[in-house]
């Protein structure tokens, strides 16, 4: 199997996308850009989703798929079908190659109407992983057009027993849309991006602890904790 192809990366610095080579590690099983943060994002992926209990012959939805380190290890734990949005398409040919098993769409969930959307990249020297559909402050100034998938549209065709959203400021817009987690929902894997009471509410109210197992990953942020990586499994 030839072990690098060719793929591109934004550059904030150039205010542009150069070219760059995509390799295939034989030790960890995926393709990734040396130059961006393809492997680091790998290692989030198989740290944090290992909680996730349920992966074997279900049916997920990965939203905010990026390079494919979720998509691949959910297929590699047994998935019987991963369906796979990320916006970029840079990121999308790595997904494309880690994970050519999935349903991968190069599109952006959205709680609008399908159809186009403005994808807004960040100003990261070697990486769109926070770039998003929301224009944030890290905003390169920057943006294409890409496709977009209602959310609702996506429940309703494929009912997934388990959903990751990693979408970069815009969870709380698509929580919005849903109303409420759907019952064949088993297992909930999200990580958020605001931190406040009003969106600490979002967990209560979609997650209740009466319904849900908790589980997170704490970090110091100015000196206070902040959770932003959860795993929400629904109790019996």
């Amino acid at each position: 199997m030839e072990n690098i192809v060719r793929g591109k990366r934004y550059d904030a610095d150039l205010k542009s996308f150069i070219e760059c080579d995509i390799k295939y590690s034989a030790r960890t099983g995926y393709w990734a850009r040396e130059e961006a943060f393809d492997k680091a994002m790998i290692r989030d992926s198989l740290k944090n989703y290992k909680g996730l209990q349920k992966l074997k012959e279900s049916v997920v939805l990965d939203l905010g798929a990026n390079c494919g380190g979720f998509t691949k290890m959910a297929l590699d734990a047994g998935a019987k079908k991963v369906i796979a949005l990320e916006p970029c398409p840079d990121n999308f040919q790595v997904l494309q190659l880690n994970a050519p098993n999935a349903d991968n769409f190069n599109a952006a969930v959205t709680e609008e109407l399908s159809g186009v959307i403005k994808f807004y990249y960040s100003d990261s020297k070697r990486s769109s992983s926070s770039s998003s559909t929301a224009e944030r402050r890290n905003y390169s100034g920057l943006s294409i057009d890409v496709k977009s998938l209602n959310i609702n549209d996506l429940l309703d065709i494929y009912s997934p027993n388990i959903i990751k959203m990693d979408i970069e400021s815009k969870e709380y817009d698509i929580l919005d849309s849903m109303r409420s987690v759907p019952l064949y929902v088993e297992e909930f894997a999200l990580e958020v991006h605001k931190f406040s009471q009003k969106y600490n509410d979002y967990l209560d109210r979609f997650f209740p602890e009466e319904e849900w197992e908790r589980e997170s990953k704490g970090f110091k942020f100015f000196g206070k904790m902040r959770h932003n990586d959860w795993i929400f499994r629904r109790k019996s």
